[in-house]
C-alpha cells in the first residue's frame, strides 16, 4: 500500500500528502499502516525544521535494502524469462 511513497527518492512526502496519493485509502488506515511500518523500522517520521507540525515519511536502510534486493530479483526473473 506505502511501498510507492517509499521508493521515491526526489521530493520529500508529508504524511498528509500520503493522505492525499492515497485517497481510496482511509485517513485512519493510513495512519495505521504508517505506524506499523515504523515499528518494523521501514520508515522514520522526520520533523520539518521550519514548521514542527509537519513530519516527512523517510524510508530507512532497511526500506532501501529492501527495494535494492526487490530490484535485484526482478532483473533476475526477467532475464530468465
Amino acid at each position: 500500500m506505502c511501498w510507492p511513497l517509499l521508493g521515491r527518492k526526489t521530493k520529500k512526502i508529508t504524511v498528509l500528502t500520503a493522505t492525499a496519493m492515497l485517497s481510496d485509502t482511509s485517513a485512519t488506515t493510513l495512519h495505521r499502516r504508517l505506524k506499523s511500518m515504523r515499528a518494523k523500522g521501514l520508515i522514520d517520521l522526520q520533523v520539518d525544521t521550519v514548521d514542527f507540525r509537519v513530519k516527512y515519511v523517510v524510508p530507512t536502510a532497511l526500506t532501501q535494502r529492501y527495494f535494492s534486493e526487490l530490484g535485484a530479483c526482478m532483473h533476475k526473473a526477467s532475464q530468465s524469462a
